[in-house]
C-alpha cells in the first residue's frame, strides 16, 4: 500500500472528524496525511523500515498536534474505516499503528521530517515529482466520483505546493491558464473539469445504445 494512497483516505476521513467538531483530532490527520504525501509513493514497508533507523534521539519540537494525538483519531475513526474502507487499507492502517506506537510523544511534523531523511536522504521530491503525480492521479479519477474527491481535497491542503504549482497541475489537467491566475480560480478550473466530465457520462449513459440519427 502506497503512502500517497493512504493520505488521501486519511483526508476524507479528517473531513468526518471535522463534521464532527472533532477539531483538534482533524488537525493531527490532516498533518500526517500531509507528511504522507511528501513520500509520494514509498510503500508502508518501507516507512516501516525507515522509522526503525530513525535516531532513538530524533528532535522533537512542539510545533503542532502529536503522534498520540493522531493514533487517538485513528480510534475513533477505525468503526468508519473497517465497514467502508477496502481490507489492504485497513490492513496498512493497523501497520501504520503498529510503527507509530513506538513514538507517540513526538509531534508529527518532527516525525515526518525524520522519516523524510530516512527515506529519501538528500533527495526532497521536486515540485515536479509531485505535480507530475497530482495530475496523473487527478487524471486517472476523472470518471470516479468518489476518489476524485479524495486526490482533490489532499490536493487543497497540500501546503508543499505553492500556488504556480496549482496553476501548473491546472494547466496540465484542464486547459492552459495565465501563470498569475490565483490558486482559488486553478482549483476551480480542475474541480469545474471533474463536474464537466460526470455530465458528459451522465448523458451518454441516458442515451444509451440510441442513433443520433
Amino acid at each position: 500500500m502506497r503512502t500517497d494512497a493512504i493520505a488521501r483516505v486519511l483526508v476524507l476521513y479528517g473531513d468526518v472528524l471535522a463534521a464532527a467538531r472533532a477539531a483538534d483530532h482533524a488537525t493531527a490527520v490532516y498533518t500526517f496525511a500531509q507528511g504522507l504525501n511528501r513520500l509520494g509513493a514509498a510503500s508502508i514497508e518501507t516507512l516501516s523500515k525507515a522509522s526503525a533507523l530513525m535516531s532513538d534521539t530524533a528532535e522533537s519540537r512542539a510545533d503542532g498536534p502529536s503522534i498520540s494525538t493522531f493514533l487517538d483519531a485513528l480510534q475513533l475513526i477505525k468503526p468508519f474505516m473497517s465497514v467502508a474502507a477496502k481490507p489492504s487499507m485497513n490492513a496498512a492502517i493497523k501497520n501504520l499503528e503498529r510503527i507509530l506506537t513506538q513514538r507517540p510523544t513526538m509531534s508529527i511534523r518532527s516525525y515526518m521530517e525524520a522519516l523524510s531523511a530516512a527515506v529519501l536522504g538528500d533527495e526532497q521530491p521536486a515540485p515536479e515529482t509531485t505535480v507530475s503525480a497530482y495530475v496523473k492521479s487527478l487524471t486517472d479519477a476523472l470518471h470516479d466520483g468518489d476518489e476524485f474527491q479524495k486526490v482533490f481535497r489532499a490536493l487543497q491542503r497540500d501546503k508543499s505546493l505553492a500556488r504556480e504549482h496549482i496553476v501548473e497541475i491546472a494547466s496540465r489537467f484542464a486547459f492552459k491558464m495565465a501563470k498569475g491566475t490565483s490558486k482559488r480560480a486553478a482549483l476551480d478550473r480542475i474541480w469545474k473539469m471533474h463536474d464537466a466530465s460526470q455530465a458528459f457520462s451522465e448523458k451518454a449513459r441516458s442515451m444509451g445504445g440510441k442513433s443520433a440519427a
